[in-house]
């Protein structure tokens, strides 16, 4: 949370938490009182819970919705970042940032780099970054949904996360 108040497009932020059996939603209450918070009763897994925020946020008019782990951070222009790059490529209905371990040197996060190299004609993404050539958008076939934009366009076409799927694989499908 503390990331995204300084990002540099203020976002609304709905919080669905999924009963969880700690101080976290005293936590959230008492430090991020604006934000919108769902108290789920139980743990109905990650896809339910995600679509009870997306739905919500889709009646309140948002365009884009950003799903954030809640160990995960952004940069301040990461969403700016984001917003642009969909709305400039509008056949993406699904973008990701690069997701990066929080230690001080950033590097690339051990699965988020295993998704992006796995097929076998992405190794441009490898050499892109090694020659300081990188694009603004590559295109993958599976990326976690640690850190997903997804248009509006996208969650009206295809639709939301299956509830079938508990946790591990909701993003795949």
């Amino acid at each position: 949370m503390d990331s995204i108040k300084q990002s540099t497009i203020k976002p609304k932020v709905i919080i669905v938490d999924n009963a969880s059996e700690d101080d976290t939603v005293a936590i959230i209450k008492r430090k991020y009182p604006e934000v919108d918070l769902i108290e789920n009763s139980t743990n109905i897994g990650f896809g339910a819970a995600n679509n009870i925020g997306i739905k919500k946020a889709l009646q309140q008019g948002a365009d884009y919705v950003f799903l954030l782990n809640q160990d995960a951070w952004v940069e301040p222009n990461c969403l700016e970042y984001l917003i642009s790059a969909a709305s400039n490529n509008p056949k993406y209905g699904i973008l990701s940032p690069m997701q990066l371990t929080p230690h001080k040197e950033k590097t690339i996060e051990n699965h988020f780099a295993l998704f992006i190299t796995r097929d076998g004609d992405k190794q441009e993404i490898v050499s892109d970054f090694f020659f300081n050539n990188k694009k603004d958008i590559y295109n993958v076939k599976f990326i976690q949904a640690a850190g997903w934009l997804i248009t509006k366009a996208c969650l009206t076409e295809i639709g939301v996360f299956d509830p079938l799927f508990y946790h591990y694989g909701e993003d795949s499908d």
